[in-house]
């Protein structure tokens, strides 16, 4: 839509010659377009904060289908409290969840990164 009004107003100015009538305000105008393209970067940040939010909602819903709570290697091991009171109190993630095995990439050629 901004970039229409701003169509608009550059076809009214030059094919209609909107600048040589009295009614034309070019200063009102310019702080409409300033106005609109504020509210067009607000709208931007929006939908841009949506798209984060929709990302995470993926990857978390990827882990955890159901939307239920389940170990995953690497990244949650659910524990009972005497475990919890086993390793004294402590809620160090590294000494619950451990470390997610590597991912393999079968298509990597070392030799080929290397310029061999």
């Amino acid at each position: 839509m901004f970039k229409l009004a701003l169509r608009v107003v550059d076809t009214a100015e030059k094919e209609a010659s909107a600048k040589e009538h009295d009614a034309w305000d070019g200063r009102a105008i310019g702080k409409l377009e300033k106005e609109l393209d504020t509210r067009r970067k607000e709208a931007v940040e929006q939908l841009k904060a949506a798209s984060y939010f929709e990302r995470q909602a993926h990857w978390l819903l990827s882990r955890f289908p159901g939307a239920k709570l389940v170990a995953v290697s690497g990244l949650v091991k659910l524990v009972e409290r005497k475990e919890i009171a086993a390793a004294d109190g402590s809620l160090t993630p590294d000494r619950y969840v451990g470390v997610a095995p590597p991912e393999v990439d079968e298509d990597f050629d070392f030799f080929e990164e290397l310029g061999v």
